[in-house]
């Protein structure tokens, strides 16, 4: 009963917004503070509410999504209303920074461009690079809400294995804002990653530019410098 009233709350709140206290709570239901305490530990490990010092319990509607997953971040988002618009695919010149990771022969890489939205705002700005010369045709693939991963799977029968990230910060300049629709200079996450196959052949980078009012990462590893994922993986 408690738990269920604390989840009222929160659907009907707004992501940071102030949660009454655990007496208040308590009192209100007639219950003790224990079994209250129980409840919202439990939907703190469930990533629903936080609780900080000072600033007490409050709600969280930030997207939680796991760096070290190789899963794509479609499937991460799955069950939520999520669209995907491609906005522009083309071929360019291979940035210095990249030649590295696609070899110094290879002188052009599709570029595809895409905003993601989660209940119709926008989220998640991506510029994905891809070597066309194994992967025919993607600039003519329409990834208007789809999975790019999917899209490699079933028409090139490539499935990205491993990879390494990066994660930064920055400020949303004018270009970015415009397509996440914020303010000018709201604090943004860069996620750049860098995948392969099982050959160790290169595959796909990105970098995605996410809105820090509605994104959070949190990293799960039982060893996070032989890292491999299992099902009971400890947060570290």
């Amino acid at each position: 009963m408690v738990e269920e009233y604390i989840r009222l709350l929160i659907k009907n709140g707004e992501d940071g917004q102030g949660l009454p206290s655990q007496r208040d709570i308590a009192e209100k239901l007639e219950v003790s503070r224990t079994t209250v305490k129980s409840a919202l530990l439990h939907l703190q490990n469930e990533g629903q509410i936080t609780s900080q010092s000072r600033r007490g319990i409050q709600i969280n509607k930030k997207k939680d999504v796991n760096l070290l997953s190789m899963s794509s971040l479609s499937d991460e988002l799955a069950g939520e209303n999520i669209t995907i618009e491609h906005m522009d695919s083309r071929l360019v010149s291979v940035p210095k920074n990249l030649r590295d990771f696609f070899g110094d022969s290879l002188k052009n890489i599709a570029e595809i461009k895409r905003i993601r939205y989660r209940n119709g705002v926008p989220f998640s700005y991506e510029i994905t690079n891809i070597d066309e010369n194994k992967f025919s045709d993607i600039t003519q693939v329409n990834l208007t809400n789809k999975s790019l991963y999917r899209v490699l799977k079933e028409s090139y029968n490539t499935v990205p294995v491993y990879g390494f990230e990066n994660i930064s910060a920055t400020l949303a300049t004018d270009e970015i804002r415009m397509h996440l629709d914020v303010a000018e200079k709201t604090p943004l996450y860069i996620v750049e990653s860098f995948n392969f196959a099982k050959s160790d052949q290169p595959v796909e980078h990105t970098v995605q530019y996410l809105s820090g009012e509605n994104f959070k990462y949190h990293f799960m590893a039982k060893d996070i410098l032989g890292y491999q994922k299992e099902a009971n993986d400890d947060i570290v």
